[in-house]
């Protein structure tokens, strides 16, 4: 199966070594990850856009719109989303992803190993909009790297 893997990982390279746990324990499974902080090719407009002065703003919008896209698509091709959703609240590109992916009927599956609950109401591991894309997706959230198991065949 191809999962995508929706995080905010990629933003702190000490938590590369955290997304190789997460692809690794995937593909013991036998499971095909795409993982969006490897894309070489957005990365590289990203920082042409930032080391330019001269229309920085226009290039760093055209950067942005070619990484969602490719995001999007990336989604598209995928049969499920797992989201890492640590943190004191779910990242909002991650959060992004959960409702194109719950928008397309894509399976959502959640990790938040984060020992806080950041949800709305007592008792909630995160805000109640995301948390129900994923469970009425067929999906569900997992506590612990350990017991995130997605069956090959949805």
């Amino acid at each position: 199966m191809r999962i995508y893997l929706a995080s905010a990982l990629g933003f702190n390279p000490l938590f590369d070594s955290c997304r190789e746990k997460i692809k690794a324990h995937l593909s013991d499974q036998c499971h095909f990850v795409h993982d969006p902080w490897e894309q070489a090719e957005i990365s590289s407009r990203i920082v042409q856009a930032l080391g330019s002065e001269q229309d920085q703003a226009t290039k760093i919008g055209r950067a942005a719109d070619f990484a969602g896209g490719h995001n999007a698509d990336a989604i598209r091709r995928c049969d499920a989303v797992l989201a890492i959703c640590d943190g004191t609240d779910i990242d909002g590109g991650v959060a992004a992803e959960i409702g194109f992916a719950a928008g397309l009927g894509k399976i959502i599956f959640a990790l938040r190993t984060d020992v806080r609950n950041s949800g709305d109401l007592p008792g909630l591991p995160v805000n109640l909009q995301p948390l129900y894309f994923i469970n009425a997706s067929g999906g569900r959230m997992f506590r612990t790297l350990e017991d995130v198991v997605i069956p090959v065949y949805l």
